[in-house]
């Protein structure tokens, strides 16, 4: 996925443009798909994800809490990476499944069923397709929308 003779970073902080993170079968490696962007990065997305975390101001463990604590879910929760921009990722998989994807809930704009699986349309109109039932990805969509709507109630407590 990476251009030809285009090298890998080594450091990457997940931003409002970021789409999605999916891991590049030909390295150990991810590649971020951003509104404008693709790029190679050499660490894997739950490493991404932390370091991302911790450049906003928190930790993953501090995120994953969060979300254990306030979400109506048991598994592949949904991690609050920054909250002014309420930038928010979820995994399509368990981590340790290698088909897994970090998506961006703030850049999703259309969920259409494809075959058996998804097809998500993101703010620049850009598309990737998921292994995963229109179902199953709306309910980790709900989930993140019910995530979002608490940290803006809290905020306006401020």
């Amino acid at each position: 996925v990476t251009r030809k003779g285009e090298s890998m970073i080594t450091e990457y902080i997940i931003n409002s443009s970021t789409l999605f993170l999916i891991r590049d079968n030909d390295e150990c490696a991810t590649i971020s798909y951003e509104i404008n962007d693709v790029l190679g990065i050499c660490k894997d997305a739950k490493e991404i994800i932390s370091d991302s975390c911790e450049f906003y101001g928190s930790s993953y463990s501090a995120r994953l809490s969060f979300s254990k604590n306030n979400s109506k879910t048991k598994s592949k929760y949904p991690i609050l990476i920054e909250e002014s921009k309420r930038i928010i990722f979820f995994p399509t998989w368990s981590l340790n499944n290698k088909k897994c994807m970090w998506l961006s809930y703030n850049n999703i704009k259309k969920v259409l069923k494809k075959g058996t699986g998804t097809r998500i349309i993101f703010s620049n109109n850009g598309f990737v397709d998921v292994d995963t039932s229109v179902k199953i990805f709306d309910r980790q969509l709900l989930i993140c929308a019910d995530l979002e709507q608490l940290l803006i109630s809290r905020q306006k407590m401020l």
